[in-house]
């Protein structure tokens, strides 16, 4: 699935398997930031997909950010990425984010009702030619 953060579009991958990183480590999650992508491993708990997508999303956007500070960043440099970041996201394709992570499911559009908590994906459907 693709996602926009302001003017810069990331493509977001669940894999099936277990990640290892250029140095042959496992992880639960890749940012490529040359391809604009984020690779999760859907092996890792539910409860931590979310987190893992979010901490990948950022080390995208701090280096289209221009961020030059590889290692370490401040308390207030985190908490202003993380806000730019959600303030420059479309609260739709944050709902469609969380159908993909939790569910695997790549939906053009999602409901959130009557539970906001648990997004629903929602597909359109062509008829058959008659």
């Amino acid at each position: 699935m693709h996602i926009r953060v302001g003017t810069f579009r990331y493509e977001i991958i669940a894999r099936s398997g277990k990640l290892t990183n250029d140095r042959g480590e496992p992880c639960m999650g890749l940012a490529w930031p040359d391809l604009g992508r984020v690779e999760f491993s859907m092996a890792c708990k539910p409860s931590k997909r979310w987190g893992v997508v979010w901490h990948e999303i950022l080390h995208l956007a701090k280096a289209d950010l221009d961020i030059h500070d590889k290692r370490s960043m401040s308390e207030e440099a985190v908490c202003n990425l993380i806000g730019l970041v959600m303030a420059l996201m479309d609260p739709i394709d944050i709902m469609r984010l969380h159908v993909y992570v939790m569910q695997g499911i790549d939906a053009p559009a999602v409901m959130v009702m009557p539970n906001l908590n648990n997004p629903v994906p929602v597909f359109h459907f062509t008829p058959p030619p008659a």
